[in-house]
């Protein structure tokens, strides 16, 4: 897959695409000087491991009711 497909998977921008390939946050490779292809499988293990896990709602207004 390359930059357009995975920016098209993602809902977001080819230039998105580049800064995470820049940071290091989706795995790529790179053939010659121009050429880039993603794994459609490593892509997704490495934004499942960046996942960011959400409070529960009951526990955030417990948390709120104990503090008042």
């Amino acid at each position: 897959m390359n930059k357009t497909q995975m920016a098209q998977h993602l809902n977001c921008s080819v230039r998105q695409i580049t800064n995470l390939m820049r940071n290091g946050l989706i795995p790529y490779v790179k053939f010659g000087n121009r050429m880039v292809r993603f794994s459609l499988r490593d892509c997704d293990k490495s934004f499942h491991a960046m996942r960011v896990k959400s409070i529960p709602m009951i526990r955030a207004e417990a948390a709120d009711q104990s503090a008042n």
